[in-house]
C-alpha cells in the first residue's frame, strides 16, 4: 500500500520538475498546482527548475505528483533504501510504513519484514536518507540508511540515471 499521508497545512515543500523551458510553462505549473485542493500557494521557478508550494488544507504527495505531471512537468522522485532492525511482525512494518509516509515529501514507504529493509519514494531533495532513518528510530526501531546504496532517482520520475563504467544504461 503506498497511500501517504497529507502534507499539512502549516508547511511549504519544494519540488524540483523537469522540462520547463519558457515563462508559459511556468504559468502552466502555477496553475496546475493552485488546482489541488489544500495549496494556497504556488510559486515556480524556471531558474531554478522548482516550485515552492504552501498550503493553507492537508494536501497529498499523490494530488501535487499528479498534477505537476498531467502539467507535463513531472516532479524529480528519488529512492532510498533503509535498513531497519527490530521488526517482528506485520505491525511493525505497517507502523515503519505510517512513520515514512508521515515525513514531508515521501510519496510511497514499503517496509519488508524479511529482508528488514525499507523502500521509500520521495521529491528530490525533500529528506535525506539519514533524516528518514532518525524519524524511523525515533518510533522505536534501529534504522539507518543503507551502506554503499547512494539516493538514485526514482524509477518512472522521467529522469535517467548516469551510466557507471561497465553497468548497463536504464
Amino acid at each position: 500500500m503506498t497511500i501517504s499521508q497529507p502534507v499539512s497545512p502549516a508547511s511549504s515543500l519544494r519540488l524540483h520538475l523537469d522540462g520547463m523551458s519558457c515563462a508559459s510553462c511556468v504559468a502552466r505549473v502555477e496553475r496546475a498546482l493552485a488546482a489541488v485542493p489544500g495549496v494556497s500557494e504556488a510559486r515556480v521557478s524556471l531558474t531554478d527548475e522548482a516550485a515552492e508550494i504552501r498550503f493553507a488544507a492537508p494536501a497529498t504527495p499523490e494530488a501535487l505528483t499528479e498534477a505537476v505531471a498531467k502539467a507535463g512537468y513531472p516532479a524529480r522522485q528519488q529512492a532510498l533504501t533503509l535498513s531497519v532492525e527490530g521488526m517482528t511482525c506485520a505491525s511493525c512494518t505497517g507502523r515503519v510504513e505510517r512513520v515514512l509516509r508521515a515525513q514531508p515529501g515521501v510519496i510511497s514507504a514499503s517496509a519488508n519484514l524479511a529482508t528488514r529493509r525499507a523502500q521509500v519514494v520521495l521529491w528530490e531533495g525533500a529528506a535525506t536518507a539519514q533524516a528518514l532513518a532518525a524519524a524511523v528510530t525515533r518510533a522505536g526501531f534501529a534504522a539507518s540508511a543503507e551502506a554503499g546504496a547512494p539516493d538514485r532517482r526514482a524509477e518512472g520520475s522521467g529522469a535517467s540515471e548516469p551510466a557507471t563504467p561497465g553497468s548497463p544504461r536504464r
